[in-house]
Order: structure tokens, then C-alpha cells, then sequence
């Protein structure tokens, strides 16, 4: 048990250098275009957005969803298009099974 404490405290002394938080491949924004946002929680003059309480119809939706899609295959690129068809996939064989599933009729005979 002391090795394991000792080896833990090494690894905090040299900053866990070993143990990277992201790993390379997942580290999909580059540091300049990282965006963060600095909130104090004990502050008073926080600004809320109340106008996002309620629904607003948007009558150019399908023309923003689209910009939307392109934003989003310029960022993660042909990968996404994988990830969806392979939903897609998953999607339709659950569907069927389901089907199967219904035409099961479950006999409670516990008495």
C-alpha cells in the first residue's frame, strides 16, 4: 500500500505529465479557438436569460438546422456522416426486433 501512495504522490509532483486529462485523438478544437466563460456563483449581477424560459417559433428552422449541419461537418468533418448511417443502421434492426417482440405474448401463470 505504500508503494501505491508513494507512486500517487509522484505522479502529482510531476504534474501527472503521464496521464494526459484529453487524450490527442479526442482533442478536436485547437487551443485559439477555444472559448471559455468565467461565472461567479456569489456574484448578484448575474444575467439571467429569462427569454429562454419560454418557446419562440422559428420560421426559418430546416434553413438553420442546415447551416447548422454544414458548421457541423466542417468541425468533425466525413466522420459524422459514419456515426449517422451507422445509427441509421442500429435504428432500423432495433425496429425489428421490437416487431418480434410484439408478437410475443407474455402468460402470467404465477397464481
Amino acid at each position: 500500500m505504500q508503494y501505491i501512495i508513494e507512486s500517487l504522490f509522484t505522479a502529482r509532483r510531476h504534474k501527472f505529465k503521464d496521464h494526459p486529462s484529453v487524450t490527442e485523438e479526442l482533442d478536436l478544437v485547437e487551443e485559439e479557438d477555444k472559448i471559455t466563460h468565467q461565472i461567479e456563483l456569489t456574484s448578484d449581477s448575474m444575467n439571467l436569460a429569462e427569454e429562454a424560459n419560454y418557446f419562440k417559433f422559428d420560421e426559418n428552422y430546416e434553413k438553420n438546422e442546415d447551416e447548422w449541419a454544414e458548421i457541423r461537418k466542417e468541425i468533425l468533418g466525413e466522420e459524422e456522416e459514419r456515426v449517422t448511417k451507422r445509427v441509421d443502421a442500429y435504428s432500423d434492426s432495433s425496429s425489428d426486433e421490437e416487431e418480434e417482440v410484439k408478437d410475443d405474448v407474455i402468460q402470467d401463470e404465477t397464481e
